[in-house]
């Protein structure tokens, strides 16, 4: 659907909005940095405050290796709802926004960042809409999908940032949380909840098997005698 002389793109979803200036701002900083692939800015939800991204406030540009370790260590957002996107980086990766996941926008913008820098405009710019119908309400407040995918998105992408060792570490760190919130549902109220992370776990060829389960409640009691760390932060 994009025209074939548009230079950049950017998918507005029906609840939200965007400034007047959104397109002139985020345009004039891939303009003037030819690597950037991605461009966001700041926001607020439905009357609230500007959010904090966590982006350094005295940079315009930060290396995409550099935005995917923020993300990863908890440390900033990555752009995903408001970005600004290079129309040639659609012809690097299909589906642009993945089917299979629900957080299509932020698969988009890690992968870019794969390959190109973040630009930032350091303005409020954008509303995020929230209500009880909300897409973003419904998968994180009543399926918490977002649990899952961030297992995947970790996988996929943190050792581009963090490298292999660094990156399977963190995996297993969160993974071992996760997989202990699984039997949680599983043996207390949230089944349901349960079987559709473990359907969406084989979806993304996670699924895991009784050792790993095993791991993790192995790890609890490490934990418990502080020889090990937990996870802390997003998306708990």
């Amino acid at each position: 659907m994009i025209p074939s002389e548009a230079k950049y793109f950017r998918m507005l979803c029906a609840d939200d909005t965007i400034a007047p200036q959104f397109v002139s701002r985020t345009v004039d900083v891939a303009e003037r940095y030819p690597n950037v692939g991605v461009v966001g800015c700041l926001f607020h939800r439905n009357d609230g405050p500007t959010v904090n991204m966590g982006w350094p406030p005295d940079q315009e540009v930060v290396t995409g290796r550099d935005a995917l370790a923020l993300h990863f260590r908890g440390d900033g957002w990555l752009p995903s709802s408001h970005t600004l996107y290079r129309s040639n980086a659609i012809g690097h990766h299909r589906p642009f926004f993945p089917g299979k996941l629900a957080a299509t926008d932020l698969a988009a913008a890690l992968e870019v960042l794969t390959r190109q820098d973040l630009g930032i405009v350091h303005e409020d710019l954008a509303m995020t809409r929230l209500h009880v119908d909300h897409v973003t309400s419904v998968v994180l407040d009543r399926e918490r999908r977002h649990l899952y995918e961030e297992l995947y998105f970790i996988r996929e992408y943190a050792h581009c940032a963090l490298g292999k060792r660094a990156s399977n570490e963190l995996y297993l760190l969160y993974q071992r949380y996760y997989l202990r919130q699984l039997l949680k549902w599983r043996f207390g109220s949230g089944r349901k909840i349960y079987e559709m992370h473990m359907k969406g776990l084989e979806l993304l060829g996670m699924r895991p098997g009784p050792g790993r389960f095993a791991d993790a409640l192995w790890d609890w009691a490490l934990v418990r005698l502080g020889q090990r760390k937990v996870w802390r932060g997003y998306p708990f």
